[in-house]
């Protein structure tokens, strides 16, 4: 159930994302939250970019990232301290229960992960 809700949620996102504008519209209220996150610094580089482009969208919402790492997002999303943390790894099974309302995950930036090393004696491996 909470998966296919998390689907629907991304497919409501994306179709929104997809539509284009139109003409100006009138009245209606001025939308106005605080959303503060925080996790990965890996993605913070990324966030800080997408919040500055949302900001010019809706500007009455604030938005911030603090980053400070993976465990760290978990442990403020899970302790109510921000709305929203970016993580490197998953929850584990054992800990979903720290997260009063449940989790929605959806990957936002990814990377290719590499393995440096050196071998004695190789100068040249090409």
């Amino acid at each position: 159930m909470r998966r296919g809700s998390g689907l629907a949620l991304g497919a409501v996102l994306l179709l929104t994302a997809c539509g284009g504008k139109t003409g100006g519209t009138t009245g209606g209220e001025k939308i106005t939250a605080t959303l503060d996150g925080s996790g990965s610094t890996f993605q913070k580089a990324y966030d800080e970019a997408v919040i500055d482009a949302f900001k010019s969208e809706q500007p009455g919402i604030s938005m911030t990232y603090a980053g400070g790492g993976s465990g760290q997002g978990k442990t403020d999303l899970a302790g109510g301290v921000k709305q929203w943390a970016g993580t490197d790894s998953l929850v584990k099974p054992e800990d979903m229960s720290k997260y009063a309302t449940g989790l929605l995950y959806w990957p936002i930036v990814a990377a290719p992960i590499t393995l440096s090393y050196r071998l004695s004696g190789v100068a040249n491996l090409v």
